[in-house]
């Protein structure tokens, strides 16, 4: 992906706090709103360990995550424990125990117009981007 266009897209996540998470699986369509942080292209959201979208995950790991500026569409992976101890601190959780840290490594994202409905950019994203 070019320089400028990762740049772009890098901005463009980081502008959401809480996105919508929606999966499918065994445990049927799932979808919930989430607190998250965007490092780079990487989309990380906490999910209570109770939560059906876990179950979903595990057996079916493509996903959307939506918020008000746009879509990704990607594959998401439970991230160990070790990781989600360096990185929980970003979350502002009462209790952050009860989560669990996933991460969405985007195969395509559609940034949303500002007026109007719809997409006005729509990426394919390299994983090695």
């Amino acid at each position: 992906m070019l320089a400028h266009l990762r740049q772009h897209l890098v901005a463009v996540l980081s502008s959401a706090q809480r996105v919508i998470l929606s999966t499918t699986g065994p445990a049927g369509l799932q979808a919930a709103m989430l607190p998250c942080v965007a490092d780079g292209l990487l989309i990380r959201l906490m999910l209570p360990r109770t939560s059906d979208l876990l179950l979903n995950i595990e057996r079916e790991p493509q996903v959307l995550v939506t918020s008000s500026d746009w879509q990704v569409w990607g594959r998401a992976r439970v991230l160990d424990s070790g990781a989600r101890a360096a990185l929980i601190n970003g979350f502002n959780l009462p209790d952050p125990a009860w989560f669990t840290l996933i991460e969405v490594v985007p195969a395509r994202v559609a940034v949303s117009r500002h007026e109007g409905w719809g997409a006005a950019e729509t990426f394919d994203v390299d994983a090695e981007s």
